[in-house]
């Protein structure tokens, strides 16, 4: 049996609701013995779909792989346990957006591999609204007709499993008590004050966007399952701002606790599934769920069970107050794993039961050194076993990735360089990568300055022809590159300075066209992976020798009141105020350049170029500051 939330319900529902629980109740009742909740689930695919080579060529990850990984599991659990267990397989979001195969048809190949996997539910992440329109090099809507989630839409026709976010709302369906409109902030959903009066939200008159439901609750092995999905509330800065203008994004808190508020004894066992993850050397996620399960007790039941988390595409096995909590890096390559036992006799999760395992990657010969619980190879014939049953890849996902790989192939195969050895990125620092393709936007540009974040530049060039398919992998968003300006060179500092203060926290700004001199430390141990608010531009000239800041004293800066113009280029989503760079919001567009990656890729294919991992300039130099 499997019930999904809706936003609001009629009476007649009400009472359908009210026979299903009671019939669900009755069935969870017949559970005499304790029953194990096997959940699978992935995080940040962002169209990994595909097994990759390792350096020392041991083919691991891909969705065909971890089919084979999720039926050996099923089966491997139903012949040791019986009845008394059931398996869920989950996403966490962010399932495209990285790779040519996923991205050429918007998601759909996506979709079909993993309903061919079996998944039960997965939420949507930012990325997930990237596509906009139909059409794959439309990011963003250009005529009133077009629907901003029209690719979004088209891909889940190939979804044999529902896309869930209890966070995520209609701006215009948020009223008061009264039916009165309610202006909010994208990010939480908080109500604008208007004229002296601050408005309540009444949650009940709220609506979701069409293709999402709050929750799933799914009967495994006769008990209720509830799956929360909550967003990331940032989304709005981190995708395309066009395509999510009419949504705003909830606090993850306070739409979790008002769905488990309504749930309160529809269900056994709680799952939070969440687009937003810990990092590093930052705990949010896991202050969340401390959140979570110090607040008003349910009186049925824990506040949350389990969380399988993603965006920050880290990996950790956490437990927060006896409840697991898990991410599994990004990519395609790994799952985590969490069972549960859950007893009748005590009405709840046992949790000295409870078992969890993240980032266990998916091999065709061997065994993941997280997985050794449950997987062993046999001695004899050398096959992969899960819970005793053998392992086998998933021919019919293959095949699927194989049709789509001979469709891309003439686009895909186009040689646009070489790489004379692996060049990698950087989102703090300065990269070889960076480098170049800000230098190709100035140029095609013709701007003063340009600038792209860290954030959208994805992935390293690999030793060996730069082929389409690469670049797309360093650079798989649809942004448009734009010119602004004329733009004052305080309001270009500005941006440079927020810039200069990332540790990692949020992607920096490289830039061609100038010279910067910074001020930071991020080995400190409160900065790392932080940022360092102490952080300072020292000096800034442009490549004519303009000096814009010189804070060292050992150059003239700009005459008192003199505040240069100049015209720059970047992405569409940096001039709309993305990633946090809202300064930029308001600067006149001097004209619009096309898709960044396609008027790259122009260039390139007729003038190919060498890349060296080791090509910069030191345009970003960064020094650390003098002791005290």
């Amino acid at each position: 049996m499997t019930i999904f939330g809706a936003g609001t319900m009629s009476n007649l529902s009400r009472t359908l609701a009210v026979i299903v629980v009671v019939a669900a109740i009755a069935v969870s009742g017949c559970a005499a013995q304790p029953t194990q909740i096997t959940i699978l689930a992935t995080n940040d695919i962002h169209g990994g779909i595909e097994p990759s080579v390792a350096e020392d060529g041991t083919i691991e990850g891909g969705l065909a792989a971890f089919s084979g990984t999720v039926k050996a599991i099923r089966a491997g659990l139903k012949t040791r346990l019986g009845e008394q267990v059931g398996v869920l397989v989950l996403d966490a979001g962010d399932q495209f957006q990285g790779t040519l195969i996923s991205n050429h048809n918007e998601g759909q190949l996506v979709f079909q591999a993993m309903s061919a996997v079996g998944y039960d539910v997965a939420i949507t992440g930012n990325h997930d609204y990237d596509f906009g329109p139909v059409g794959w090099l439309a990011d963003e809507p250009t005529t009133p007709g077009q629907d901003p989630r029209g690719a979004l839409k088209a891909a889940l026709t190939h979804a044999k499993f529902p896309l869930i976010s209890a966070n995520t709302f209609l701006r215009s369906s948020l009223q008061d008590a009264a039916g009165n409109q309610v202006q909010v902030d994208q990010q939480g959903c908080v109500p604008k004050v208007q004229g002296n009066h601050l408005p309540v939200i009444d949650w009940n008159r709220a609506a979701s966007p069409d293709f999402l439901k709050p929750y799933l609750i799914k009967e495994v092995a006769g008990v209720r399952v509830a799956i929360i999905g909550i967003d990331n509330v940032f989304t709005p800065t981190t995708t395309t701002a066009a395509d999510v203008s009419d949504l705003c994004f909830d606090r993850e808190a306070d739409a979790y606790l008002r769905v488990r508020s309504q749930l309160d004894g529809q269900a056994d066992v709680f799952v939070l599934l969440i687009h937003d993850g810990n990092t590093k050397d930052t705990n949010d996620l896991s202050a969340l769920v401390e959140l979570l399960i110090s607040s008003s007790q349910p009186k049925r039941g824990a506040v949350v069970d389990a969380v399988i988390s993603g965006h920050t595409h880290f990996t950790y096995n956490r437990t927060v107050g006896e409840v697991p909590v898990i991410q599994s890096g990004f990519g395609g390559d790994a799952y985590g794993r969490i069972d549960l036992v859950y007893d009748p006799k005590l009405g709840r999760i046992d949790r000295a039961k409870t078992k969890s395992y993240a980032g266990v990657k998916t091999f065709l010969n061997k065994c993941a050194e997280t997985a050794m619980d449950y997987c062993t190879v046999d001695a004899v014939t050398h096959v992969v076993m899960y819970e005793g049953a053998p392992f086998q890849n998933d021919d019919s996902i293959a095949q699927l990735i194989a049709k789509e790989r001979q469709a891309i192939a003439p686009l895909a195969g186009q040689v646009l360089g070489h790489a004379t050895a692996k060049v990698v990125v950087n989102r703090v620092d300065e990269s070889a990568v960076a480098d170049e393709l800000t230098d190709l936007l100035r140029r095609i540009s013709a701007a003063d300055v340009a600038l792209m974040n860290t954030g959208g530049i994805r992935a390293p060039l690999d030793q060996g022809d730069v082929t389409y398919e690469a670049l797309f992998r360093v650079i798989p968003f649809n942004n448009h590159g734009v010119v602004i300006g004329p733009m004052r060179a305080s309001l270009l500092l500005k941006a440079l300075s927020q810039s200069a203060q990332t540790c990692g926290t949020y992607g920096a700004l490289m830039q061609s066209g100038l010279k910067v001199e910074i001020e930071k430390d991020c080995d400190a141990p409160a900065n790392r992976d932080h940022i360092d608010p102490k952080a300072k531009l020292t000096h800034v000239e442009t490549l004519g020798g303009k000096v814009l800041l010189d804070a060292t004293g050992a150059c003239p800066a700009s005459a008192p009141g003199e505040d240069p113009m100049l015209t720059v280029a970047t992405l569409d989503f940096l001039a709309a105020g993305g990633s946090g760079y809202d300064m930029f919001k308001g600067v006149p567009q001097i004209k619009d350049i096309g898709i960044v990656r396609e008027k790259m890729k122009d260039l390139l294919i007729n003038a190919p170029k060498t890349f060296k991992p080791d090509d910069m300039d030191g345009r970003w130099a960064v020094h650390k500051p003098p002791p005290n």
